[in-house]
């Protein structure tokens, strides 16, 4: 292998951990690698910016303000309250979420379609009494399930229809994926359908509405007489059943093992669910500062969307919310260590922030920072039906997959006569836009097609081919297929089909078979991501506001991706070879 060749696999290799480690926001790691792509000259300068031009972040674009008009609509919520008075029984309408959130996935972006669904799935599980756990990650799943079915459905595909025109000279049907994706979501629909009717009736119901298994993160202070002080902080945590991460006393951090004592006056930066911090509360154990102010309007919480401005930050420094007298009161963390104080946490994509404030305020405030308002969402403006814009929308959706308009086009459409009619404001559009992700792929578009200019992926190919039981077109597409689903738990989506789809264009080309099947055995084994919460946004969503553990993902998502990559196997060898 040559230097140049070498190099853009490390270069996409460290990139890929450092995706993995979920620590540096998504859109700096992706512009740092192009950086140095371009400075080491494995991208040449005259392709550095190309793909942000590409069609792919393109369409990505015009789906999200499209999504943002129809989020504006009572659309969702009259569905909400038709499916919650005319379905009965609590399985059933979890099946009946899931299976609205799959069919929206299939005209929208994934992510999406989740954002305009998790609010209503939080409702209907208070309205029931549910616990969230039981809706959050089948709904989360049947998104991703539904994105397997069209071009548009995840920004992953688009990177296939970006490959396929690349490495074949014509692009990616609109539906073309649904001759693999349809049957693997409807084998993966009918394994939540059945886990959730028959698993749903062990579920132990709260007697609190509003309970759910969430855990969060808040600063307090233990009151003179407490019932905390003078113990371990081993025997507080075994019996109250919260974790401590940090003890603060006359200024300084206190250090030790389980046996250090907790004293009066001490702040603890603690982690407990909702009902263990109110009863510690109630009871005069600790005092908070945030937790005793006046909410002025109400209390409210939001989650941090991917597109969030708060994704990094910390939390002390949040000065649009304090400029408006917004408190953050709590925080619903994914699990990780709180290192310092709270107002050192870090913020992460699912993290719930408890607000105090006025609702008008914080409402306004989240539409503008990208968090998405969980349960009651006071409303500042008025909520139209806005069929026109679904229609319109799905009228760009015909015109791509009836006539062959390019998504590009057929969206970029429906995006003007939006804006033109009124129904769309682009200076709002924009400002609520998830520019991580096109960032992320604008900037990564360059280096994947640096895999196949410096022949990398012939390279890599060769090696691969090496390791291969066969040279059949079946073996070379399971290969690639089987690939693609052991790498996409630990990066995005859309990296795992830029890494693969070059690698996998080359294996084709050199045994002289189609390229096609490959690259949608690729893009389908790079969504069947259920095994982890990191490895895709709506897992990582639905982690911070239902408090699932790793280890449930793994335990219910496992099944799903062994069963969708058998499916996938068949469909493509069957259906495509």
């Amino acid at each position: 292998m040559t230097s140049a060749q070498i190099g853009i696999l490390l270069l996409l290799a460290l990139m890929l951990v450092v995706f993995a480690t979920n620590r540096i926001r998504i859109e700096l790691v992706a512009l740092a690698g192009l950086a140095v792509g371009g400075l080491t000259g494995l991208v040449p300068a005259d392709k550095l910016f190309l793909g942000f031009a590409n069609p792919a972040v393109i369409t990505v674009l015009e789906i999200l303000l499209i999504v943002g008009v129809l989020r504006h609509s009572e659309i969702i919520d009259l569905a909400g309250d038709v499916l919650d008075r005319w379905i009965a029984g609590d399985a059933r309408i979890i099946i009946a979420i899931c299976l609205l959130g799959a069919f929206l996935s299939v005209f929208m972006n994934n992510i999406g379609a989740l954002a305009l669904l998790l609010p209503l799935g939080v409702s209907i599980c208070d309205r029931r009494r549910l616990p969230l756990k039981s809706m959050m990650m089948p709904l989360s799943f049947a998104t991703l399930l539904g994105g397997l079915c069209s071009v548009i459905g995840t920004p992953a595909n688009l990177v296939a229809g970006n490959a396929m025109l690349e490495y074949t000279g014509h692009e990616l049907g609109f539906f073309q994926l649904g001759a693999v994706g349809l049957p693997v979501a409807i084998a993966g629909l009918i394994y939540l359908a059945v886990t959730i009717a028959f698993g749903h009736r062990d579920i132990a119901r709260p007697t609190n509405p509003h309970h759910h298994d969430r855990r969060y993160a808040v600063e307090a202070t233990v009151t003179p007489g407490s019932a905390l002080a003078e113990k371990t902080l081993g025997a507080l945590q075994d019996r109250y059943g919260f974790l401590i991460h940090n003890i603060v006393r006359n200024g300084r951090f206190v250090f030790g093992g389980s046996g250090k004592l907790v004293e009066e006056n001490d702040i603890l930066i603690l982690e407990a669910s909702e009902d263990i911090l109110d009863n510690l509360f109630a009871s005069g154990a600790i005092l908070s500062e945030a937790d005793n102010e006046d909410p002025v309007c109400g209390v409210l919480e939001a989650v941090l969307l991917p597109e969030s401005v708060f994704v990094g930050s910390c939390v002390d420094d949040l000065d649009s919310l304090t400029d408006l007298g917004i408190t953050v009161r709590r925080v619903g963390i994914t699990t990780r260590r709180v290192e310092g104080r709270l107002g050192d946490l870090r913020l992460a994509v699912g993290d719930i922030l408890v607000l105090a404030g006025p609702r008008a305020a914080i409402t306004a405030e989240c539409a503008d920072s990208g968090l998405l308002l969980l349960g009651d969402r006071p409303r500042t403006e008025p909520r139209r039906l806005a069929l026109f814009p679904l229609i319109l929308f799905g009228l760009g959706i015909v015109m791509s997959a009836a006539f062959g308009v390019e998504p590009a086009i057929a969206l970029g459409l429906v995006v003007l006569v939006l804006a033109l009619s009124g129904h769309l404001s682009l200076r709002q559009g924009f400002e609520s836009m998830n520019w991580p992700i096109l960032l992320m792929l604008g900037a990564i578009i360059p280096l994947g097609a640096a895999v196949g200019d410096t022949g990398a992926g012939a390279a890599l190919a060769g090696m691969m081919l090496n390791l291969a039981p066969g040279t059949s077109e079946a073996t070379i597409v399971i290969v690639m297929l089987v690939l693609a689903v052991l790498l996409t738990p630990f990066i995005n989506n859309p990296s795992t089909v830029l890494v693969l789809a070059p690698v996998g264009s080359e294996i084709a080309r050199q045994f002289g078979v189609p390229p096609e099947p490959v690259i949608i055995a690729i893009a389908i084994g790079a969504s069947l991501d259920f095994m982890t919460p990191f490895g895709h946004h709506n897992n990582t969503l639905v982690m911070g506001v239902a408090g699932y553990s790793f280890g449930d993902f793994f335990r219910f998502g496992l099944p799903l991706v062994i069963l969708t990559t058998i499916v996938a196997a068949f469909a493509v060898t069957f259906i495509l070879i």
